[in-house]
């Protein structure tokens, strides 16, 4: 079994847990974060448990999930990443979020490209997917990053999403 935790140059990613339901609900209902995660809507705190809970299982069966994200240097909750399904028949998609206070230092392309590597070495994944609002261009350019390719557009609920594809990770 892979050890959940990854670690890059600048950062510590590892599993999130129920002790982390108040920060995770607080990062997840800033603004920044829930304007294109969760389509600008506040999330619960209870369902943020419950996105934990469903993250803890999906580590237990499939050996992904969501990570909480750390400054090495300074321990700095920063922000999170991670696998989920999007629905029952499809396959897991890459997600992360980064603090504002973070942005444009390439943390997100660090932590999206570890989140890559962590599937393609250790959970035998043959292609990473992601989705991203048309107009988050930051973090189209996350993906552009790490060598993912545009795949296709969908029209869901009046917004455009834009799915990539990488189906190898480009040696950094």
């Amino acid at each position: 079994m892979p050890n959940p935790h990854i670690e890059t140059t600048r950062l510590t990613l590892r599993p999130v847990e129920l002790t982390d339901r108040e920060r995770l609900h607080n990062l997840w209902i800033d603004r920044h974060i829930r304007r294109y995660l969760f389509d600008d809507r506040i999330v619960s705190r209870d369902w943020t448990e419950s996105e934990i809970i469903k993250s803890r299982e999906s580590f237990a069966k499939y050996n992904f999930g969501l990570w909480l994200v750390f400054a090495k240097q300074s321990d700095n909750f920063i922000g999170f990443c991670g696998y989920r399904f999007p629905d029952e028949s499809s396959e897991p998609e890459l997600l992360y979020g980064i603090k504002s206070n973070y942005c444009c230092q390439g943390l997100g392309t660090e932590v999206a490209l570890a989140a890559s590597k962590y599937a393609f070495a250790n959970l035998g994944f043959q292609r990473v997917i992601a989705s991203v609002d048309k107009p988050n261009l930051a973090s189209v350019k996350v993906l552009q990053n790490i060598g993912m390719k545009f795949d296709r557009s969908v029209c869901v609920n009046g917004t455009e999403i834009l799915y990539f594809v990488l189906t190898q990770v480009a040696s950094y």
